[in-house]
């Protein structure tokens, strides 16, 4: 749980990463749509609270078990594909991280529904 709250807490962090790495998108937005760069922490909340909904329903119908396990593949698929992705330009680079915030986040809330 330490894991997946540092990682879902650090992405803040690394947006001031991004606005010197990219100024043209993070910064001026002449790149980059301003919607699309506030709206990744919108994706990640929507996942979080998506992932409840998706896993409280698996669990309810295939058992405990089976929700913790999707919740776990859910999560791992979601940690590599942040670290790992990148798009052909700023603007698809932003947008291939706000969906891959989204699919970490239904991993997260699924973990948190499982755990709570």
């Amino acid at each position: 749980m330490f894991a997946s709250t540092y990682l879902l807490f650090a992405v803040g962090n690394v947006e001031v990463i991004f606005k010197e790495a990219y100024p043209a998108c993070w910064k001026t937005f002449d790149t980059c749509n301003e919607d699309l760069l506030h709206s990744i922490t919108y994706s990640e909340v929507g996942g979080v609270m998506l992932g409840m909904i998706i896993f409280g329903v698996i669990a309810t119908f295939f058992g405990r078990r089976v929700g913790t396990i999707g919740t776990a593949a859910v999560m791992s698929l979601g940690a590599w594909l942040i670290t790992s992705s990148k798009g052909d330009s700023q603007q698809d680079t932003a947008t291939m991280y706000t969906i891959v915030l989204c699919i970490f986040g239904v991993g997260v809330g699924g973990q948190y529904l499982q755990t709570h």
